[in-house]
């Protein structure tokens, strides 16, 4: 493993990007969060391929988030509520690649939302509709809300 640029911590799981855009993750991969295309736990590091060179990973709750130094958006892990952005809430034990995103510089997750923000300043979010909770207490899936730039 090069050196590390970036580390996110997830639950009882976590990523770094090696200064060569390398993904290494481990622990607990029930979901597949990890992303080495299996729901085994790791207790070491293990390179994640299949991606290219990365600039960030976001850890979620049970999954991952990472951005490609070109701006694209990739997803694995728990999909509960549309969480890793492919459109399905169909687990992904490998990285997929979150359609309808480009130019992107930063990810964030949460229990089951996640966020982009662009280039652009422009802000998409998928995943559990806060506001559906707000509203009547009730989790519903979104698939990308766009809140301008």
């Amino acid at each position: 493993m090069n050196h590390i640029s970036q580390i996110s911590a997830g639950y009882h799981n976590t990523g770094v990007v090696s200064s060569s855009g390398e993904l290494f993750a481990w622990g607990m991969n029930n979901y597949g969060q990890l992303g080495d295309g299996t729901t085994e736990d790791r207790g070491k590091p293990v390179l994640i391929s299949n991606l290219p060179p990365l600039k960030k990973v976001e850890k979620g709750s049970d999954y991952t988030l990472a951005v490609s130094v070109d701006g694209i958006v990739y997803g694995w892990g728990s999909n509960y509520y549309g969480t890793i952005g492919d459109g399905t809430t169909i687990n992904k034990t490998t990285p997929t690649w979150v359609k309808g995103l480009s130019n992107v510089k930063d990810v964030a997750t949460a229990y089951f939302t996640s966020a982009a923000l662009t280039e652009n300043g422009e802000v998409y979010t998928w995943g559990a509709r806060i506001s559906a909770i707000a509203r009547n207490s009730k989790w519903s899936s979104a698939y990308f809300e766009y809140y301008g730039g």
